[in-house]
């Protein structure tokens, strides 16, 4: 299971994919160093809230994409 980071500031073409298990960048895109290190960050703060997104999408419900803060 992968997530797609996107920047705020750029566009969406620009996302990256990070493992969800092992927290691994294996797509940067266009997202500089430091947004991947403070992505990484913010999904080891709010791995609960993006494990129960999952879980609902596993379940069949329509998601709507999640800010991490």
């Amino acid at each position: 299971m992968h997530l797609h980071i996107f920047s705020k500031n750029k566009n969406r073409n620009a996302s990256a994919k990070v493992w969800l298990v092992t927290l691994h960048v294996f797509d940067r895109g266009q997202l500089t160093k430091e947004e991947i290190n403070i992505a990484v960050k913010l999904i080891q703060k709010n791995k609960e809230k993006i494990n129960t997104q999952i879980e609902a999408f596993r379940k069949g419900k329509k998601l709507k994409p999640i800010t991490l803060k």
